[in-house]
Formats: structure tokens, sequence, C-alpha cells
């Protein structure tokens, strides 16, 4: 593996020279493969979907959407994106849905979802149903936005059978953000007498994943009533071989998290061969990067910014994670701590901490 190298600018690390990733990066296709279908309005959109043949590009005319059901996609190789190009004058609202959920996905591959907003939303914005035949593979996620989701932005769930796990799956260059912490009133289904108490709210929450890039997002304001969200990224449940790279994390209870003490039946290890590096996070009352349950990943040259901490957590190990390499990583802040029944095969390095407080270059 290559070694990089780094310039340090106020506590904030910029990369020179990447390394290897384990993560694939499939090509997104800019030119249709099939049919082109225009659309205007939420029915249009409707029957558009209804009739979608594989390879279809269907072009959103700007407009706001409001379906009252959910939008299923089950077709291979479509693409759902703005005629325009520009995503904030494209919008699905789902202030109207009888369901909590906007946009579903099953048993398809291919699938390209580009340039929109999707906002307002009970549960999940995007919904994954990889256990729904033979599964989701080789989907695009890029240049969206997610604004106020109550649940997850984007989800995946528990799969029946392996091959259904989802495969291939790119984020991009998408922005969630929700405008304030969630309340009761948002989602019925959290509400005083649950056991989340108004918490259970994140960006992207995924298990099973396999070949995962999700990269170059941003995540701001993702936050619980009482300050204990779920975290803006969260990969979970076997999941394997993918990639977290490039993220803006702001304000949120909770930055990234891989895996936690909950293991399914069957699931031995939550996360292996994961890596997450060159991300920037700020201000993860709750903790910015958290591993439990995982084995081979790697946090790399990350930067975090939190000399505040409420817990003094930055980096947080919890447990054994054979394998775990934490090294070249910049902190304002606490330095990394191993919590419970570590094993001689967690390996720190290079890892500064107390570094000047210093707010992050903001995106383009």
């Amino acid at each position: 593996m290559t070694v990089p190298s780094f310039r340090l600018i106020s506590g904030v690390v910029i990369s020179l020279l990447a390394t290897a990733v384990f993560a694939s990066d499939h090509a997104i296709a800019e030119t249709p493969s099939g049919r082109t279908v225009s659309v205007a309005g939420v029915e249009s959109l409707v029957e558009a979907l209804r009739q979608a043949e594989q390879g279809d590009t269907i072009l959103l005319a700007d407009g706001v959407y409001r379906p009252q059901s959910l939008l299923r996609v089950s077709t291979d190789r479509l693409t759902i994106r703005s005629a325009s190009g520009n995503r904030q004058t494209v919008i699905l609202d789902g202030s109207d849905l009888t369901h909590g959920e906007l946009l579903g996905l099953s048993d398809c591959s291919g699938v390209t979802i580009a340039g929109l907003t999707l906002q307002n939303v009970r549960w999940n914005a995007l919904k994954i149903d990889s256990d729904r035949g033979g599964g989701v593979h080789s989907l695009t996620v890029r240049d969206c936005d997610f604004r106020n989701i109550w649940q997850r932005a984007i989800k995946s769930v528990r799969i029946r059978e392996p091959e259904q796990a989802p495969r291939d799956v790119v984020v991009r260059q998408c922005r969630f953000m929700n405008d304030r912490p969630k309340t009761f009133a948002d989602d019925p289904a959290d509400g005083p007498d649950g056991p989340f108490g108004g918490n259970y709210v994140g960006g992207i929450d995924v298990m099973h994943a396999r070949q995962w890039t999700i990269a170059g997002n941003e995540f701001r304001g993702i936050r619980g009533r009482s300050g204990n969200a779920r975290a803006a990224i969260f990969m979970w449940v076997d999941s394997a071989d993918s990639l977290i790279d490039d993220n803006l994390i702001v304000d949120c209870d909770r930055g990234i998290e891989l895996g936690n003490s909950h293991l399914h039946p069957g699931i031995e290890t939550h996360c292996s061969q994961v890596e997450v590096r060159d991300n920037r996070i700020a201000r993860a009352a709750e903790g910015a990067i958290t591993v439990t349950v995982t084995r081979d990943c790697r946090l790399l040259r990350n930067a975090i910014n939190d000399p505040d901490n409420r817990f003094r957590r930055s980096i947080r190990i919890v447990g054994a994670n054979p394998g775990l390499l934490v090294a070249d990583n910049r902190i304002a802040g606490p330095p990394p701590r191993i919590e419970g029944d570590a094993n001689d095969s967690i390996t720190l390095r290079n890892n500064r901490h107390d570094l000047p407080a210093s707010p992050f270059r903001e995106p383009e």
C-alpha cells in the first residue's frame, strides 16, 4: 500500500496521495441506454415508473412532486434524474404521503438516482428493500439533497439470502441536512411512549453492505430530540469491503459508526475490511468515529474538530476489533480511546490530538 503524505493547515489534514481502496466505484452512465421519458407532475412520474423498461431514463421537469404513496422502483438500469441537472429545483416532497417512505427500491440492478431533492419524509426517504426478490445491486445515488428526513435518508434492511446483499453501491456528492432536531410530532412511531425518545433519526444506515462507496457527501444537523440520534453514517450487520471517504459531517449527534454492541443471531462481525478515511467531522457530541465488533478495518487521515466534546470522545474503539488500524488522524480534541476487552491486534499509529480548534473549509 502506498504511504500517504500530509499537509496540516490549522489542524485540518489534506491528503496529497491516496491509498488503495477496498470498494469498487462503478462508472456513472451519463448517456441514456434506452428510452428517454420526460415527466412533469406527480401523476406522470407515477405512470412513468409503472411503465418503466430496462435502460429507461426518466427526466423530471422542475417542480415539486408530492406523491401520496410510496414510489416503487424495480426496473434494471433505470435512471431517475432532473432534466435541468439542478437538484434544488426538482423536489420529491413526502408531506402528503399516507406511507412513511418516499422512494423504495427492490429487485433491481444498475439504477441511478441523480440531481433531485427528497424532503419532508416521516420515515425513510430512499429505502433499499434488498430482502425482496434478488436484492438491489449496482445502485448510484449522486448529487441529491435529503432534507428533513425523520428516520433515515438512505436505509437498507436485513436480508434473508446472501445473494440479496446490497452490493456495488455509490453514494456521492449528496447533502443530508435537517433544519432542527427531531421532535415527537415528526414521527408518531418514535413518540414519548417508544424506546428511543425521539432520537430514532440518522443519515445513511446500511446492513449487509458489500462494495459500497460513500464519498464526498455533506451531513449537517442530524440530531435527536434529546441529543442522542443515530450516526450520520452507520454501517453494520455483516458489511464488508467498503469505503467511507472525504465526507463532511457537522453538528450531528454522531459522526461515523461501524457496528454496535448488538449482534443479530448468526452475525459474528458487523464490519470487515471497511476503510474510513479523509473525513472531516466537527461537533459530534456522542462521538466522531466509533467502531464496535469489526475486523480488519482502517481509520486513516480523518480530521476531527471537537475540543469541547462533552463525553471526551473523538475516535472510540469498543471491544476487540481485531486487525483495526487507526493511523494519521488529526484531532482537535481528546485522543483515540479503547474501551473494553481490546487485544494486541489493534494498531494506533501517528495520531495527533489536542490540536488547535479550526473550522473546516466549507464545500464550494
